[in-house]
């Protein structure tokens, strides 16, 4: 499947879902953050080519979705349901698996061979728990996936915090994130900073989004470029993070 085709399904199931009356697709309702996640899956594949990745915390399961396009076995997880799942066409057959225990993941020990967290580790209650978990059903140089985790620097942070819309518990600088992945026996093999342009535009009003959107051509590599760039990039929105299970 076509990247084209991935942007246009996942937009469309975003407006549809908006127009349902679903609050929390406006990561989807953005062509930018779309084309973000594309990217996202297209790394995770240069690195794990096959094999079987938990989706955990998957949301919608829009990564499980742009992973399988990729040959990926990948599993979808959360443990909370999205409302009118059932009426997306492309969601409602990725057999979504629900939990009813945020610290205890219902698969074998060493089952994956890897483990995404897009959006999710900042959300944990108790990220030793969680992470304690984690590393229990990965294999032996497994890798962890972590995408889209808030940078405490971030100036998008800064101003969605003065106006009350942050949505981000917990946020992190690289000294703590690399200390707890070392803790848990974690070697880092990369991790950068990202989104110095914002990807996602949440609580944004359409219009804005749909003009940004537009221009998704040029942000990607600019924000590429500009996330690069010492001392500026102490100001990204996130980290981008891919450490392996010793």
């Amino acid at each position: 499947m076509t990247s084209c085709k991935e942007l246009s399904e996942l937009y469309e199931a975003a407006i549809s879902g908006i127009l349902l009356g679903n609050k929390d697709l406006s990561h989807l309702s953005n062509k930018v953050g779309i084309k973000n996640y594309i990217k996202i899956a297209d790394e995770i594949k240069k690195i794990i080519k096959k094999g079987k990745i938990l989706d955990w915390g998957c949301g919608y399961g829009h990564m499980t979705y742009l992973l399988r396009n990729r040959d990926i076995e990948s599993m979808p997880y959360e443990v909370e349901k999205r409302d009118n799942l059932e009426k997306f066409q492309i969601f409602s057959k990725l057999n979504i698996i629900f939990g009813d225990n945020e610290h205890r993941l219902p698969f074998e020990t060493g089952f994956f061979d890897g483990v995404l967290s897009c959006g999710t580790l900042e959300h944990v209650s108790d990220i030793n728990s969680s992470l304690i978990e984690v590393s229990r059903i990965l294999k032996k140089d497994g890798f962890f996936f972590i995408y889209m985790l808030p940078n405490k620097r971030s100036y998008a942070e800064w101003i969605a915090e003065k106006r009350g819309k942050s949505i981000h518990p917990v946020k992190y600088n690289i000294k703590e994130i690399s200390k707890i992945l070392g803790n848990f026996g974690y070697k880092i093999i990369t991790i950068r900073r990202s989104n110095l342009l914002p990807k996602n535009l949440t609580d944004l009003p359409f219009i804005i989004k749909k003009i940004y959107g537009s221009l998704s051509f040029l942000i990607i590599p600019i924000d590429s470029l500009l996330s690069k760039i010492p001392l500026l990039n102490q100001f990204c929105g996130v980290f981008e993070i891919v450490a392996k299970k010793k």
